[in-house]
Formats: structure tokens, C-alpha cells, sequence
């Protein structure tokens, strides 16, 4: 398994607090909406490096999560995970995120 994102500083926070992380930027990224869009992508940027984490100490690569049939069931396998670790967003706020690639 390769190691994700190599010198990140979440290798060394516990999965409690990567988990606090991913709820905290994903409510401040939902109080950005049409404020900041460039702030909101970062809030983003620090959930998905987050779960990435998270996913590498489950013992699942990248490679492995993503390796799905079609575009459809990649983005489900996705906002599966996120939903596992904050309820913060819906389910379709975050597939629009996804699918659009906008705020």
C-alpha cells in the first residue's frame, strides 16, 4: 500500500481526531456556502485529505476505493464514507459538490 499524501501532518493525529476534522470543515464548508467559494473548496480539500487517511489505516489504498464499475457507483462509494463520518452535509448536497465540482 502506498502511503497517501507522504509528510501530511494528519499521519500523526488519532483517527478521533481526523474524524473531528472532517465534521468541523464540513460544517464550515456548509456555513461558506455562497460566501466564499474558494474557502469552501479548501474545507473541502481537508475532509478528502482526511478520509484518505483514515481509508490508508483501514487498509484500503486509494486504488482499491475507487475501483468501481462506473463514475455513478465511484461517487456513491464516496459519499458513503464521508456520510459514515459526519452527517453534516445530505447526501445529495455532496453529490452535487461531486458531480458539479462547484460550491
Amino acid at each position: 500500500m502506498k502511503l497517501p499524501l507522504p509528510g501530511h501532518a494528519y499521519h500523526v493525529m488519532s483517527d478521533a481526531e481526523l474524524s473531528c476534522i472532517i465534521k468541523d470543515a464540513s460544517e464550515a464548508a456548509t456555513t461558506m456556502r455562497g460566501v466564499d467559494k474558494r474557502t469552501r473548496r479548501e474545507y473541502f480539500a481537508q475532509v478528502d485529505d482526511a478520509c484518505a487517511i483514515l481509508n490508508y489505516r483501514a487498509g484500503e489504498t486509494q486504488e482499491q476505493s475507487f475501483n468501481v464499475a462506473s463514475e455513478a457507483q465511484r461517487k456513491r462509494a464516496i459519499i458513503k464514507r464521508i456520510e459514515s463520518l459526519t452527517a453534516t452535509l445530505t447526501k445529495e448536497e455532496y453529490a452535487r459538490a461531486v458531480e458539479t465540482g462547484n460550491d
